[in-house]
């Protein structure tokens, strides 16, 4: 079975005959249509190579990708969890009233918890 884009491809290679065939009256319509039969192989030629040469050049940039992405797996992505937690602490450290905010926000939370 043929793919639309190769008869689509085929009618527009063969769309001359077709014309002359169809609307004009002045050739054999088997012609026509052999000529048409025709154009579906050579347009199923040209799109396979079409294809081929595409698939190629996907295949060469999903290569790069894999080598220069990096694998993130589950023990990456904890220590990077991590490193930003540190970071996160050694900046509210070098901030005394950041500090004093979070045990204030700290307390309230005790208070109100045993409250309850």
């Amino acid at each position: 079975m043929a793919k639309l884009s190769t008869l689509l491809l085929a009618a527009l290679l063969d769309s001359p005959a077709l014309y002359h065939a169809f609307v004009a009256h002045d050739m054999d319509y088997t012609a026509a249509l052999i000529r048409y039969l025709i154009a579906v192989v050579v347009a199923a030629v040209m799109l396979a190579l079409l294809r081929a040469m595409a698939n190629g050049y996907r295949r060469a940039n999903e290569a790069d990708a894999r080598e220069t992405a990096p694998e993130i797996t589950h023990e990456t992505a904890r220590e990077s969890t991590q490193e930003a937690a540190i970071e996160a602490l050694e900046v509210a450290r070098a901030n005394p009233a950041l500090m004093a905010a979070a045990r204030r926000s700290t307390d309230r939370e005790t208070t109100d918890n045993n409250a309850e």
